[in-house]
C-alpha cells in the first residue's frame, strides 16, 4: 500500500508491507525536514547506515520471487502509440468538460486561468464564441477535451479541420484525478482545471481520426458488431424459454435454430399442447416445405411424440409461446440488416491495400474490423498492437503478493471479438496453427487459455502483412 503525504515544501511517500513499510523523503534542497529527523522516521525500519528494511516481525519474514511471464509473446506497453512524442507545453491553453447541449470552457495562459464560460455544443454560434474568447489571448492555442462519449467528436472535428491543435484525455483519467481530491465538490469548472492539470502533468493524448475508407468501414464494422450480439442475446433468450416450455424440442433438431425449428417456433407450434392438437398431414406438409423435403414424416411423429410426453411446465404456456414466436421475428429481421450491411463492408474492405484474405480461415468482417480499429499501421508497433487490442497480460502486485496474469482488454473490444473469432477459424484452417493450440490445451486444459496465445500470433501476423502489404508466408509461422 503506498501513502502520499503532499507538503508546500517537499512530498513524502510512504510504501507499507505487511512486515515493514520505507519513508521516501525526496529532497531537492528546499526541503525542511532535517536528515536527524529523516534518520529518527526510518529508525525502527531500516538498518542504521543502511537503505535494507527490518521487519517487524522477523519470524515472519519473506523473499520477493522474480516471476517469469507464461506466455513470452505477450509485453505490457505503457502506451498504444508507436514513437510517442512527449507532449509540448503550449502558453495558451483551452480546456472543456463537454455536456450534450452545453459545455464549459477554461483559457490558461502563461501559469493563470483567464476566465471560464459556458458554450452551446453542436453550433456553429457557441463555436465562434468559442473561438472569440480565445484568439484574443493569442493565435496558437491548444484545446483538451475530455473524451466524454461522443459529445466531443462534432467540435474536435471542426477544431481539428480549422487547423487547430487538440488533445483528449479520457473520463477514467479524470475521474482518477478527483479521487485524490479532499473534497468531492463537483462542478463543470472544477472538472475544466482537472482536465488542464492532467494536460500540464504531459498524460493528454492526440486522438486522429482514421481517413478514408476506414473511418467508414470502423462505423460499419462496429454496428455490424452490435448487430450480431443482439442477435447471440435473443438466441440465448430463445434457449432459456424452450428449455421451460419443451425441452424435448432440442432432441428432434440438430440445429436449434435451423430453418425449420424457427418456422415452427414462428408459427407457434413449440408449445407442446398446440403441437399435440394439431392435425399430423398438416403439421407434415409444414414441415417437408420448410425443410425442401429434407424431414420425412418420421419427423412429424417424433414431434408429436414428444408433445403428448413433454416434461415442461404447465403454466404460461401461451406466453412462452408467443415470446418464441417474436424472437424469432425479430432474429430474422436481424438477418435482413446483415446481408446489405456485410455487402457495404465488402465494398469499402476492397478499396484498401492488403491482402490479409490469404491467411488461411480469416473472412472479410474480421479482416475489415481489424484494419479498420487500427487505422493507420505506421501509428503502432507489433507489441504496441497486441497493447491496442487488448492481448497483453498485466500483472499486479503488491507487498510481494502477486494477484496473476490477466489480460488488460483495454484499446479497442470491437477488433478483439473478431480476432478471437478469426483466431478460431485460423486453428481449424492452418495446421502448425492447430499443433500449437493443442498443445497449450493440454498444458492448460482450457480453451480460452490456449486459443489466446494463437489470437496474439495472428494480430501480429496480420498487423506485419498489413503493413508491408504482403501475403501470407506459411513457412514463418512459428
Amino acid at each position: 500500500m503506498r501513502a502520499c503525504c503532499g507538503r508546500p515544501y517537499g512530498a513524502v511517500t510512504v510504501d507499507i508491507g505487511n512486515y515493514g513499510c520505507a519513508v521516501n523523503c525526496p529532497s531537492d534542497g528546499t526541503d525542511r525536514i532535517s536528515g536527524a529527523r529523516l534518520q529518527a522516521i526510518k529508525s525502527p525500519f531500516y538498518s542504521s547506515g543502511t537503505e535494507e528494511v527490518k521487519p517487524l516481525f522477523p519470524h515472519k519474514t519473506g523473499t520477493r520471487k522474480e516471476v517469469q511471464l507464461s506466455f513470452p509473446w505477450l509485453s505490457p506497453s505503457p502506451s498504444f502509440w508507436k514513437g510517442e512524442a512527449k507532449m509540448t507545453k503550449n502558453s495558451l491553453v483551452v480546456t472543456f468538460d463537454l455536456g450534450k447541449y452545453l459545455c464549459q470552457a477554461l483559457i490558461y495562459k502563461n501559469g493563470h486561468i483567464i476566465e471560464t464560460f459556458p458554450f452551446q455544443n453542436v453550433s456553429y454560434d457557441g463555436l465562434k464564441k468559442l473561438l472569440d474568447k480565445t484568439l484574443v489571448h493569442g493565435s496558437q492555442p491548444v484545446f483538451v477535451l475530455e473524451a466524454t462519449n461522443v459529445f466531443w467528436r462534432p467540435l474536435y472535428f471542426h477544431l481539428t479541420s480549422a487547423g487547430y491543435q487538440c488533445y483528449t484525455v479520457s473520463s477514467s483519467q479524470t475521474g482518477a484525478s478527483r479521487k485524490t481530491r479532499m473534497r468531492k465538490t463537483q462542478t463543470d469548472k472544477i472538472d475544466c482545471k482537472e482536465i488542464l492539470d492532467i494536460y500540464l502533468k504531459g498524460e493528454a493524448h492526440p486522438t486522429k481520426f482514421p481517413p478514408e475508407p476506414l473511418t467508414s468501414l470502423r462505423e460499419l464494422t462496429r454496428f455490424y458488431t452490435h448487430l450480431v450480439d443482439t442477435k447471440t442475446n435473443l438466441c440465448y433468450r430463445i434457449r432459456e424459454i424452450i428449455y421451460q416450455l419443451f425441452p424435448e424440442w432440442e432432441t428432434c433438431f440438430s440445429d436449434l435454430f435451423g430453418k425449420t425449428s424457427r418456422a415452427l417456433m414462428e408459427q407457434q407450434l413449440a408449445d407442446p399442447r398446440v403441437l399435440a392438437r394439431t392435425r399430423k398431414d398438416k403439421l407434415a406438409r409444414m414441415i417437408r416445405k420448410v425443410s425442401y423435403g429434407k424431414f420425412s414424416p418420421a419427423k412429424t411423429d417424433q414431434l408429436k411424440e414428444k408433445a403428448r410426453n413433454s416434461f415442461g411446465i404447465s403454466i404460461a404456456q401461451q406466453a412462452f409461446s408467443l415470446n418464441l414466436s417474436l424472437l424469432v421475428k425479430s432474429i430474422n429481421s436481424l438477418d435482413s440488416l446483415l446481408v446489405p450491411l456485410e455487402k457495404n463492408i465488402r465494398g469499402l474492405f476492397s478499396q484498401v491495400p492488403q491482402q490479409l484474405l490469404t491467411v488461411p480461415g480469416v473472412q472479410v468482417i474480421p479482416a475489415a474490423s481489424f484494419i479498420s480499429e487500427l487505422g493507420q499501421p505506421d501509428n503502432f508497433s507489433t507489441d504496441k498492437v497486441l497493447a491496442w487490442f487488448g492481448l497483453d497480460v498485466t500483472w499486479r502486485s503488491s507487498a510481494g503478493k502477486g494477484r496473476g496474469f490477466h489480460l488488460s482488454k483495454s484499446g479497442t473490444p470491437y477488433g478483439r471479438k473478431w480476432l478471437y473469432v478469426a483466431a478460431g477459424e485460423f486453428v481449424r484452417h492452418f495446421q502448425p496453427a492447430k499443433v500449437k493450440y493443442l498443445k497449450l490445451f493440454n498444458e492448460h486444459k482450457l480453451h480460452k487459455m490456449a486459443l489466446v496465445p494463437v489470437c496474439a500470433d495472428l494480430a501480429k501476423i496480420l498487423f506485419a502483412m498489413y503493413r508491408d502489404g504482403s501475403a501470407f508466408d506459411p513457412a514463418r509461422y512459428h
